[in-house]
């Protein structure tokens, strides 16, 4: 990106993209992976715990709550924990 001012000098600037399909208030693929296998064997109420003492933020970089794990999950396209009878 080229900065023109209006005394007449100019600055290039590098400044990075965002990817196609992704901003910057995206989560790592490593917890995506996690809540993707965790959803097959517990609620989002028990995932939740377990990425906040792992350390894993939100997009945002907030702690984990059982609503944040639901909207990921459900981004995602990953199906609810049914508990089998």
């Amino acid at each position: 990106m080229a900065l023109h001012w209006q005394g007449g000098r100019s600055y290039a600037l590098k400044i990075k993209k965002n990817v196609c399909g992704k901003h910057r208030w995206t989560v790592e693929e490593d917890v995506e992976v996690l809540v993707r296998e965790l959803a097959r064997l517990m609620p989002d109420r028990a995932i939740a715990p377990i990425l906040n003492r792992a350390g894993k933020v939100t997009g945002r970089q907030n702690g984990w709550t059982q609503s944040a794990v639901c909207t990921l999950r459900n981004r995602m396209g990953v199906p609810v924990y049914r508990e089998e009878k």
